[in-house]
């Protein structure tokens, strides 16, 4: 069965035309659109708090005020069921998404149209296709190299996300597939 798409596009297109810029705006955005979040330190993968609880519960609004409101930090989304079913797929490079996306141009429509109605996200080094799955039981367990180049984030796992610094100091930000360009979404902070 093919995983239902997190958003169309425009609900992606959502989080950079609106307002929400600092990193606690698109805490309360994602949190909106039931994804559990975590904070993790500045620049950096690792999470700022023990996360267990948030495979289980979304965070309070007083809970993202403390983590995020006036503060440096990045932010992951915890996958899996606690976020509506998540799974993202990680691609180590560029080079394993460009593959991705060629075999998708090969795939049915019904497949193409569910991934460029997702959110695509560039990471430090690659990309993260997310997905939401239509049945919790259908959610497996995080699971690295899936394939050469590409793990599969889900329960048990989070994904750093946007406007997270990544070490190299490269943001991530969202795209969108159009043919054969990658548009990156801009990003501006207040």
């Amino acid at each position: 069965m093919i995983p239902e798409s997190i958003v169309d596009k425009s609900g992606v297109n959502e989080v950079s035309a609106s307002t929400s810029k600092t990193v606690y705006e698109y805490a309360r955005y994602y949190v909106e659109h039931g994804f559990s979040v975590i904070p993790l330190k500045p620049k950096a993968k690792e999470p700022l708090i023990p996360w267990k609880e948030y495979q289980e519960r979304l965070p309070s609004e007083e809970e993202l005020e403390k983590w995020f409101k006036g503060k440096e930090a990045n932010i992951a989304i915890v996958t899996g069921r606690v976020s509506g079913n998540l799974v993202v797929l990680d691609f180590d490079s560029e080079e394993a998404f460009k593959s991705f996306v060629e075999k998708l141009r090969k795939a049915s429509e019904t497949l193409r149209i569910d991934i460029n109605n997702t959110w695509i996200v560039e990471t430090g080094k690659g990309y993260h296709v997310y997905l939401r799955l239509p049945r919790e039981d259908l959610v497996p367990s995080t699971r690295v190299k899936l394939v050469e180049g590409v793990d599969l984030k889900a329960e048990g796992g989070y994904v750093v996300a946007p406007p997270s610094i990544h070490p190299n100091g490269k943001q991530y930000g969202f795209i969108e597939v159009d043919g054969e360009r990658h548009k990156r979404i801009p990003y501006t902070e207040q």
